[in-house]
């Protein structure tokens, strides 16, 4: 494929039949992407699950780890979402969108967005992992990057 499109805007917007040859697309797996969005999923018992997609903010970047936690202590869970993706061509650009995603749980088994200066937790790179840890002085958020350092967080929310 690098020596017929040596770009990707050579390819891009074109067909699977103008990229393939037939007899390249004769061996071809067959695969379907059914949903892409990042979701919650509701027990609602007995093995049964209610599907909701999270609000547009967490549909903008790769996201490798949500920690279910009560960010702002009021007793309903709440969500910080990392994650993004460098390891792309650079012609494609990066998946960089992601400087750490923070949802409220509302009344309405939903979430509501918060922004990063509102909820403390502002992260750059390709996280990885987040983890809550109780310390002597109250719970922080542990954010584990690709190739950097730990960020920890304490965050600015308080009831």
């Amino acid at each position: 494929m690098k020596k017929k499109f040596l770009r990707y805007d050579a390819y891009a917007g074109k067909s699977i039949e103008e990229v393939f040859t037939a007899d390249e697309l004769k061996g071809a797996s067959v695969l379907t992407v059914e949903q892409t969005q990042t979701c919650v999923f509701y027990n609602t018992g007995k093995g049964n699950f209610v599907m909701k997609p999270l609000p547009l903010r967490a549909q903008l970047s790769p996201v490798y780890t949500i920690l279910v936690t009560d960010i702002n202590h009021d007793g309903k869970d709440d969500l910080f979402l990392g994650g993004n993706f460098y390891g792309l061509k650079p012609e494609v650009g990066r998946f960089d969108a992601n400087y750490g995603v923070t949802f409220f749980g509302n009344s309405s088994d939903g979430f509501d967005y918060i922004p990063p200066s509102a909820s403390g937790l502002f992260i750059k790179g390709e996280v990885r992992d987040s983890k809550e840890i109780s310390t002597k002085a109250g719970k922080i958020i542990v954010v584990a990057r690709n190739n950097d350092a730990l960020q920890v967080y304490e965050p600015a929310v308080k009831k």
